[in-house]
């Protein structure tokens, strides 16, 4: 039937290491090979008046190749206020 509705999410968590700069810049490296994942997605049927929901849980790894592991590495600062 007709959806009128519908939201979608997803979360991602990979491991990561942090180093205080000062108290308010961090340093943050995230490794990409390993992650865990959350996603859904709900809708709404206009015709039943139901919410029809559906999720999914991830483990993810990729392989430790030697020429795409700085891919694999992602680097950032974080200012604190």
């Amino acid at each position: 039937g007709p959806v009128n509705h519908s939201v979608s999410y997803g979360v991602h968590v990979i491991p990561a290491l942090t180093f205080e700069l000062d108290s308010h810049l961090v340093l943050m490296a995230g490794f990409n090979m390993f992650s865990l994942g959350l996603h859904g997605v709900s809708a709404y049927n206009n015709e039943t008046g139901l919410w029809n929901s559906a999720s999914s849980f991830s483990l993810a790894a990729s392989e430790m190749d030697p020429e795409s592991f700085l891919t694999d590495i992602s680097l950032g600062f974080l200012f604190r206020f």
